[in-house]
């Protein structure tokens, strides 16, 4: 698929450029070939008096003014241009001006006169001894004559000039007044954007109006009643013309279909050859060049019905696109509709004082509750000061009893090992000599006193079964000793407090960590898969926003989590909570929403009624399109 979406733009691409480079290459020659005419042809006369006074009077768009000289061009007449460009007209290869309705006596092989001028085309003055500037200007004139005649619907012969040939000719025989269907035919009805916009407007200041309701909501209201008013306008029907009953003969002219002399609009439904008879016939035509019936034929022009569902489509895709922002940016759409229709009917909320209630009547999704009792938060991780995501309600108050962690290990993670050093003056005042000698800074601040190192050395040793390499390390290169010497030490109690600073002794409570990590993982994964399969004991509820949060930070170590599930399970985990929501989702876990107060009701009826409007004009207005697409067939 990827392959041949290439291939078409590639196609598309090469073929724009193509038609770019020939073009460019036709204007060339164009060019090359009006050069070449004057360079080697020689003028046969200048301009008249009377020409020069007609080339005056012309439109001058391209060009400012002309020289004198009169040159022949022969040849065949061609036009060209890009899509939504300006044509360019070119007989024997030279871009030319054809003033007047010089077009009209174009022919495949042409004779012209033909003068410069300061812009990139010659003049045409003369063409095919049909057509001269003067010739042109009275038949301009007489055009203008015969088209106020056309427009008022007189009778009688438009362009009364013997001279004409009778092919020419076009006589108004009759005249009458559009109907009111073939007006309607005409009618383009609106598509409603303005409306649209103004619609996508008040319900955008809506959807914002439950922060400030007066600030928002008076706009609202201004673009909802702007969008009534411009969606009870109907468009006019287009001003009635006239339609001409009319005698003469239909021909074609370089591409142009022409009624005698005046352009006529051919339904492009009817055929070509059945028409072109070259012969006198009658024919309707409304004063627009539109031709309506010919008799003989049993042709009538019968435009498709303008489609009138348009509007409906539109401004239903518009409330279709503000329905699906609201649900996709609103924080709970389905809470704004369930708290604006219990606010709405004034429905008393349900109470749930225990887990027993709870399970007795489960509550439906939508149901305005009021839930008391305790709960505790539920989970494996946690922020201190963070709401918890979920909680369980109604549980027993212990939970336990839990694996527990070795009494070493307790130990040795629970004490406080450090102090802050407490120094002399004397013994300040010998560590700062020693610290700008050696170009440091020193704070006695920072300093700190390991104050137990023996019970320290052998509480590793014991809580260590398999060895605690990493805090057996940091502690020998600490006391400068090694292990065996240390714990020898350690068990006659010949280790002296040890006086370092902050970052060493942060290194020395970070080893101890490290070496619990693994241990105590186990055991809070333990724990917690415990307590998971005692959440049936009550009921989970994800509550929107929580009343509780995590009491600790649970994260920070794996032994601290373990701490914090401990406490969790037990009876200090559990408080009292009273939660008035509605009811988001049920099963499992019962999910409530209670961000809103029902005595300040405008931030969820701001956001129900946005939702509601939206979606009910998206369902009106489309089906409305679809009936009336379904009526026009």
């Amino acid at each position: 698929m990827e392959a041949l979406h290439l291939i078409l733009t590639l196609f598309v691409i090469g073929m724009s450029i193509f038609s770019l480079i020939s073009y460019s290459s036709r204007r060339a020659d164009s060019r090359a070939s009006r050069e070449q005419l004057l360079a080697k042809d020689k003028h046969h006369r200048l301009l008249t008096q009377e020409e020069q006074q007609l080339i005056a009077e012309l439109d001058k768009a391209d060009w400012q003014s002309t020289h004198q000289q009169v040159f022949y061009l022969k040849g065949e007449y061609l036009g060209h241009g890009l899509e939504g460009g300006e044509m360019h007209r070119t007989i024997g290869g030279v871009e030319v001006v054809l003033p007047f309705d010089a077009l009209n006596h174009v022919t495949e092989d042409n004779l012209a006169e033909v003068v410069n001028t300061d812009g990139k085309k010659m003049l045409v003055v003369s063409l095919n001894d049909s057509f001269t500037l003067a010739g042109g200007k009275a038949d301009q004139a007489a055009r203008e004559v015969s088209n106020e005649r056309w427009q008022q619907g007189a009778v009688g012969v438009l362009n009364d000039d013997s001279e004409l040939p009778e092919e020419w000719q076009v006589k108004v025989l009759s005249s009458r007044q559009e109907s009111l269907e073939e007006r309607q035919l005409r009618y383009s009805p609106s598509w409603k954007i303005v409306t649209a916009l103004l619609l996508a407007a008040s319900l955008a200041c809506l959807a914002w109006s439950n922060d400030d309701p007066l600030f928002w909501g008076i706009p609202a209201l201004v673009f909802l009643a702007l969008a009534l008013w411009a969606y009870s306008r109907k468009r006019a029907l287009p001003e009635p013309l006239k339609v001409n009953y009319v005698e003469g003969v239909l021909r074609k002219v370089n591409g142009f279909y022409l009624v005698g002399n005046m352009e006529a609009y051919v339904p492009p439904e009817w055929h070509e050859s059945k028409l072109l008879t070259g012969q006198i016939e009658r024919f309707e035509m409304r004063t627009d060049h539109q031709l309506m019936q010919v008799p003989r034929l049993g042709l009538t022009h019968k435009p498709k019905k303008p489609a009138a569902w348009v509007h409906h489509l539109v401004l239903g895709l518009t409330a279709l696109v503000m329905l699906g922002l609201g649900l996709i940016n609103f924080s709970s759409p389905k809470a704004d509709l369930f708290y604006s229709w219990h606010w709405l009917m004034g429905t008393e909320a349900t109470n749930y004082h225990s887990l027993a209630e709870l399970k007795a009547k489960p509550p439906a999704v939508g149901d305005w509750v009021y839930l008391r009792g305790k709960a505790r938060c539920w989970g494996r991780y946690g922020y201190s000061g963070s709401p918890c995501e979920t909680l369980l309600f109604g549980a027993p108050e212990d939970l336990g009893p839990l694996p527990e962690a070795s009494a070493a290990w307790r130990e040795l993670l629970e004490s406080q090992w450090f102090e802050k050093a407490s120094l002399s003056s004397s013994e300040q005042l010998y560590l700062t000599m020693l610290a700008v000698q050696s170009g440091r800074h020193f704070d006695p601040s920072s300093l700190r006193t390991l104050t137990d190192p023996n019970k320290l050395v052998l509480l590793v040793e014991r809580a260590c079964a398999s060895g605690c390499d990493y805090a057996t390390q940091t502690l020998t290169e600490l006391m400068d000793e090694d292990w065996s010497t240390l714990l020898e030490k350690a068990r006659k109690g010949e280790l002296e407090p040890v006086l370092l600073n902050s970052s060493r002794a942060a290194q020395v409570s970070r080893s101890l960590d490290n070496e619990a990590d693994t241990e105590m993982r186990q055991l809070a994964n333990q724990s917690w898969h415990q307590l998971e399969g005692k959440a049936s004991l009550g009921q989970l509820l994800e509550v929107w926003p929580s009343p509780l949060y995590w009491p600790t930070e649970t994260a920070a170590s794996d032994y601290q989590s373990y701490l914090a599930l401990k406490k969790m399970a037990g009876p200090e985990g559990q408080e009292s909570i009273a939660v008035p929501a509605v009811v988001i989702a049920n099963g499992e876990r019962l999910v409530l929403d209670s961000g809103y107060y029902m005595d300040r009701p405008w931030p969820f009826l701001s956001g129900g009624l946005y939702l509601a409007l939206s979606a009910l004009l998206a369902l009106c207005q489309l089906l409305l399109a679809w009936r009336g697409a379904r009526r026009q067939g």
